[in-house]
């Protein structure tokens, strides 16, 4: 029986040791959603970077726009979210991490090309190309809007960014996308100039329940993402181009 009873033994001095590296923060898992703007351009590093330094925590991230988010918090299906902050809803707490800009995007040689301080009512007079109503894009570009007393009559929604660079690319008109956003960044042969309103600007933090307390691990992911956010959005897209 000596053997069973060591192998017995060495399981559990095993569960142990995993049980208080969980404890400590330095093993276990964190699920997470973010939106797909921030999935595809600071999580990837701040994830590599992570995992290299506690590579006995697993990520799991979960990308989708802001309605869907809150659903997946709600429903317990995720520990916290990367996501704008949502307004009304005291069942969920926000705590920022950056601040992003709305940006007019268009092709070169277009007539806002020569605009120096463009304002979101000047895109008025062409074509353009919003987000669907359930991205925190489209509600913020409504928000401010609703201020000014004003509205838009879309000439195409979309649910895709990269949809909106597409149809841009097309000459089918302009588009109002955050400045962090892979799209801009990738849109080389196009222009984008950010738009002048401090209304227009996109608050990004973590998002989560008040009544769920984080887990260690989770904790320490979190941490880790309020020192990546600050190295690295700071690089993304705040110029004009």
């Amino acid at each position: 029986m000596l053997p069973a009873v060591d192998r017995i033994l060495g399981d559990t001095d095993a569960l142990i040791g995993q049980g208080k590296d969980i404890a400590a923060g330095i093993a276990g898992r964190a699920v997470i959603a973010a939106l797909p703007s921030v999935s595809a351009t600071v999580l990837p590093s701040a994830i590599a970077l992570f995992r290299a330094k506690y590579p006995r925590i697993s990520i799991v991230l979960k990308d989708a726009i802001a309605d869907t988010i809150v659903g997946m918090l709600n429903a317990d299906e995720v520990d916290f979210a990367i996501s704008s902050p949502i307004i009304g809803d005291a069942r969920l707490s926000f705590s920022i991490l950056t601040t992003d800009h709305m940006a007019a995007v268009f092709p070169p040689g277009h007539p806002l090309q020569a605009v120096n301080k463009l304002r979101l009512e000047q895109l008025s007079e062409f074509p353009i190309i919003l987000m669907d109503r359930n991205s925190s894009v489209r509600h913020i570009i409504e928000d401010a809007l609703r201020n000014k007393g004003e509205s838009f009559f879309p000439a195409y929604e979309v649910a895709f960014m990269s949809t909106a660079i597409g149809f841009v690319r097309a000459g089918l008109g302009v588009t109002v996308l955050p400045t962090a956003s892979l799209e801009i960044q990738s849109a080389k042969d196009l222009v984008y100039r950010r738009l002048n309103e401090r209304a227009l600007t996109r608050r990004i933090g973590i998002l989560k329940r008040r009544d769920r307390s984080l887990g260690p691990s989770v904790e320490t992911f979190a941490a880790f993402l309020v020192q990546s956010f600050k190295g690295q959005i700071q690089s993304l897209g705040v110029s004009d181009r």
